[in-house]
């Protein structure tokens, strides 16, 4: 019995020592491949981090450098739209005088700067003069108002005009480059280049609308040239 207890205790002892053996194999294996994960992270996270000072460094060169005056004319769109919105709610209107208004109001602004200006000084500095139940105060807010109108209406200007300016000297400039286009692909066409006729087709009904009246106020395009009158013999397309 005593032999028997032993030989039990003893392939007791075994197979614990065998479970233990297994677990830490499977404990070894899982921690193996915990490491052979994290390898794989670290090396995928080198990559990328490789692949972005790569990206970082190239970025530069591929952005073309920055246009000063486009730059500047993006930022006055932006000053002006944030202007406009700010004014209009000030104003709480957007509302627009009609012609017959404009016309009647117009020549207050232009001839009577000096005699408004003049009789709000004599009232300021004689207010015994002034009429009764006259209002120093509002005439004074009416007057801030008019300077600085009046400084906004000439900035304005100021600015259109160089808006304009710039403007028609661009589109010059866009026209020209745009002629050489049309006069290229005229040469092909007459090349017999194949494809080209469709596209020399697409530019010159520029050339051959006819002019049309632009204050009819249809929102039709103006050609870029006008018809040669009937019975001329002078080539109709350039």
């Amino acid at each position: 019995m005593r032999q028997k207890s032993i030989k039990q205790a003893t392939a007791r002892k075994q197979r614990v020592a065998s479970r233990k053996q297994k677990t830490a194999s499977k404990d070894q294996t899982i921690e193996s491949r915990i490491e052979q994960n994290l390898a794989e992270i670290r090396a995928l996270s080198s990559e990328l981090c490789r692949g972005s000072e790569v990206s970082a460094d190239a970025e530069p060169a591929a952005i073309p450098p920055p246009n000063p005056v486009l730059a500047a004319l993006i930022a006055a769109i932006d000053t002006i739209e944030n202007g406009l919105s700010q004014f209009i709610d000030a104003l709480e209107t957007d509302e627009f005088l009609t012609g017959r208004e404009r016309r009647r109001l117009i020549g207050v602004r232009s001839r009577n700067y000096g005699f408004i200006s003049k009789s709000f000084e004599i009232a300021y500095d004689h207010p015994d003069f002034s009429p009764s139940l006259f209002d120093l105060t509002d005439m004074a807010g009416t007057m801030g108002i008019l300077a600085k109108s009046r400084l906004l209406t000439e900035l304005l200007s100021r600015f259109h005009r160089l808006s304009d300016d710039l403007h028609l000297s661009t589109c010059d400039i866009a026209f020209r480059d745009a002629l050489r286009i049309y006069g290229n692909l005229r040469e092909l066409n007459r090349s017999r280049v194949a494809g080209a006729d469709v596209l020399f087709q697409e530019l010159r009904q520029y050339f051959t609308l006819r002019r049309r009246n632009s204050s009819n106020g249809n929102g039709e395009p103006e050609p870029t040239e006008p018809t040669q009158p009937e019975g001329s013999n002078a080539p109709r397309n350039p």
